[in-house]
């Protein structure tokens, strides 16, 4: 019975090595134990949720084939790509009031919100700024603006 007990226990820790690996094939493990020996303690502090996401994460890093960069890496990468664009975005045409209402909006209709608010902006001539389209056009863009908190004027269409 003992045994048996035992076999079950070896049995039930082989499908956990199996399932979670601990290890990575590296050529050079010297700057990973540096990197680890100096967070040490944040790794040890984190909470129980913490470390089950960070876990989520893992085979990412992992499953990469040789001489590829994994799928994390490639992840990783994007996210600093994301980063980059972001920095260089204009922070002076931020809307507060605006943006949130913007970022609710279906992809389709933020981009007919936007191709409106351009044809609206681009009518130069005197017949173009008569044109019955345009003025209903520009009624709703205005609408919206003064929905959302701002001023209901041709100027702050650009911010659409």
């Amino acid at each position: 019975d003992s045994l048996r007990a035992f076999g079950e226990a070896e049995n039930a820790r082989q499908k956990a090595l199996d399932e979670h690996p601990a290890s990575f094939e590296v050529d050079d493990p010297t700057p990973y134990r540096a990197w680890l020996a100096s967070q040490v303690g944040t790794l040890l502090n984190l909470r129980e949720e913490q470390r089950q996401r960070l876990a989520h994460w893992l085979p990412l890093f992992r499953d990469a084939t040789p001489g590829q960069p994994s799928r994390g890496d490639g992840l990783l990468a994007e996210a600093e790509q994301i980063e980059r664009q972001l920095r260089q975005l204009d922070l002076e045409r931020h809307a507060p009031l605006l943006s949130p209402a913007l970022a609710m909006l279906e992809e389709n209709n933020l981009e007919r919100f936007q191709a409106h608010a351009r044809q609206v902006l681009e009518a130069r001539t005197w017949l173009a700024r008569l044109n019955p389209l345009r003025r209903l056009r520009r009624g709703r863009l205005r609408r919206f603006l003064r929905e959302h908190g701002e001023a209901d004027d041709d100027s702050r269409l650009a911010a659409l």
